[in-house]
């Protein structure tokens, strides 16, 4: 589970700091000094960091990278181990919908980072629950 972690730390070693896209989608939706979309992707996507990342095979179509890779190794292997079974939404035997963010169009979604991590340890902690002859169907539906 570290081995993306590795690779990115060896990727990036030596390059400066970098912010993650939330902090320029932030400052575009604070609007103080007519910030706009456009600006705030050149913005992020200036950052050698992020430069680096696109040019990589393994890194390119990582839609976060810095606010992926910007935690420390032990939190990452955590965050990977959370997500490994919740999947993007839960339906639960009430017929209650669970998910961390809003999903749109092409699998965008509206969560954070905070967001998915709030919603896996939910999940998570759901599906311990169940009992232990209980059915889990995963369903995987495109638009």
């Amino acid at each position: 589970m570290s081995e993306p972690y590795d690779a990115w730390t060896a990727l990036v070693d030596g390059l400066p700091d970098a912010q993650p896209w939330s902090h320029f989608l932030e400052r575009h939706l604070g609007d103080t000094d007519g910030y706009t979309i456009d600006r705030a992707r050149q913005d992020y996507g200036s950052q050698p960091r992020v430069l680096k990342a696109r040019q990589s095979e393994e890194f390119r179509w990582h839609n976060a990278v810095i606010g992926e890779f910007s935690i420390d190794r032990e939190t990452y292997v955590r965050h990977v181990s959370e997500a490994a079974v919740p999947g993007s939404a839960l339906l639960d035997l009430e017929g209650r919908w669970l998910e961390p963010g809003r999903m749109g169009w092409f699998g965008m979604s509206s969560d954070t980072e905070d967001d998915r991590i709030v919603y896996n340890a939910r999940a998570n902690a759901y599906l311990d629950e169940l009992p232990e002859d209980a059915w889990v169907v995963v369903v995987d539906c495109h638009i």
